[in-house]
């Protein structure tokens, strides 16, 4: 008898500086990256890999498209291409899941971020969107323990990386 192979299935919290590379925001992004990092998520969603968001990377991401003041149009343009994503996300958690969802679920996230900054960050020179992509990693690390799942931190910001669950062995940082 066949032995039934073991699937690693795997979760990928999406850092801001991976939105900007998958958007190609002018000035946040490099043609390199953009190229890599559009084959990483393909080859993600191929596999039905869970693609995380956290909701305050997609604030950070449309702070980085607006600073764009030299081409109104672009700048319009990338911005609804960002919220034609966002729309099919909330939608249908498609390309990607936002997190927190629901109005209690992010009441208490943020609380508990703001109160995980205050204590353990603040000291570590680690910013509040940095901290929340942390610890909203460890959660999932945790609510799928058992399951033989990686929770992985696709961001290209290296002293983030080493904070992830789970370590990358190819990783794509800086």
């Amino acid at each position: 008898m066949a032995r039934k192979s073991r699937i690693t299935k795997k979760i990928y919290v999406i850092d801001t500086s991976y939105l900007t590379e998958l958007f190609h925001v002018p000035g946040y992004s490099e043609p390199a990256a953009v190229r890599e990092i559009k084959k990483r998520v393909g080859k993600a969603l191929v596999a039905e890999y869970l693609l995380v968001v956290p909701g305050p990377c997609l604030f950070q991401l449309a702070d980085h498209i607006n600073e764009d003041r030299e081409n109104d149009t672009s700048r319009k343009k990338l911005c609804h291409e960002v919220l034609k994503s966002v729309r099919l996300s909330m939608k249908n958690n498609k390309p990607w899941m936002i997190t927190p969802s629901g109005e209690k679920e992010f009441q208490e996230q943020i609380l508990q971020a703001f109160e995980v900054f205050a204590q353990t960050y603040t000291d570590r020179n680690v910013d509040l969107t940095d901290s929340f992509i942390v610890e909203e990693a460890r959660r999932l690390k945790n609510k799928y323990a058992g399951l033989n799942y990686l929770v992985h931190i696709w961001t290209r910001d290296r002293a983030l990386k080493e904070l992830e669950p789970d370590s990358e062995p190819d990783s794509f940082v800086r």
